[in-house]
């Protein structure tokens, strides 16, 4: 069309096709957002059962492989050597140590994403009219909550599997006998910061977690923590909970 048909046209050609294009942008808008948002209570409790019955599976595995191994696992180090004890073959056995180890690495992955399940079901709690007054509800993003569930359930059976041979791991170390080769573990996953910290539509919304109950900012607190390297705030002297509200909005 040539600037004078425009000018004869008034325009309305061109904002028809604006007015299609903007339709068809909102359409596509729509689309992506039914397949990427929940935003029925409806959902929103199913993603909370599914993710709590993920939750629940590992923190059991979790303890479990603690019990086995009598104390937690984060607490573990690799005792150093020294030249002499090289010399003496006196160092404990290197498969047993591999297993502690690998077993660790585990049990930190849990924890982190134990953690993050617990920063996920929160926002699915605040999405809802419980969390954010009568008749209010939010959307949520829908695919890292059902990632994070699968991966919860993963790990629940990785450390689930490794727990006969730590046992077997901890008497060698105790006795300091070899241990004979172990089957291969592949112990690789996720890495829990790869998973979004905001699943909320409207992410601002993280530093009203505390209103879903006491602890939750503490959680987001630590992951933070983890992703950001920065110490979480600690509790002043006749306070009964640090105020997490500045470290959280600073992160933001």
């Amino acid at each position: 069309m040539s600037g004078l048909e425009l000018f004869m046209d008034g325009g309305a050609t061109v904002a028809g096709l604006l007015s299609a294009g903007a339709a068809m942008l909102g359409y596509q808008q729509q689309k992506e957002d039914d397949s990427e948002l929940a935003c029925s209570e409806e959902e929103f409790s199913l993603l909370r059962k599914n993710l709590a019955e993920a939750y629940t599976s590992l923190c059991a595995a979790h303890s479990a492989i603690t019990s086995a191994w009598g104390q937690p696992l984060s607490l573990f180090k690799r005792a150093a050597r020294d030249a002499e004890e090289e010399a003496a073959d006196e160092a404990e056995p290197e498969v047993a140590l591999e297993v502690v180890e690998g077993a660790k690495r585990l049990v930190e992955r849990a924890a982190a994403l134990e953690d993050l399940a617990d920063v996920y079901d929160a926002q699915l709690q605040l999405a809802t009219g419980a969390g954010a007054g009568a008749g209010a509800t939010r959307c949520v993003r829908r695919g890292p909550v059902q990632a994070l569930e699968a991966e919860l359930e993963e790990l629940s059976l990785k450390l689930s599997g490794r727990i006969a041979a730590l046992v077997r791991a901890k008497e060698a170390l105790e006795t300091n006998q070899p241990l004979a080769e172990v089957e291969a573990f592949e112990d690789a996953g996720c890495d829990p910061e790869d998973f979004p910290l905001a699943i909320l539509q409207e992410r601002q919304l993280l530093g009203e977690l505390w209103r879903v109950g006491a602890g939750r900012m503490e959680v987001l607190a630590r992951v933070i923590a983890r992703r950001s390297g920065q110490t979480p705030p600690a509790a002043k002297e006749g306070e009964e909970s640090p105020n997490y509200s500045s470290y959280v909005h600073d992160y933001l």
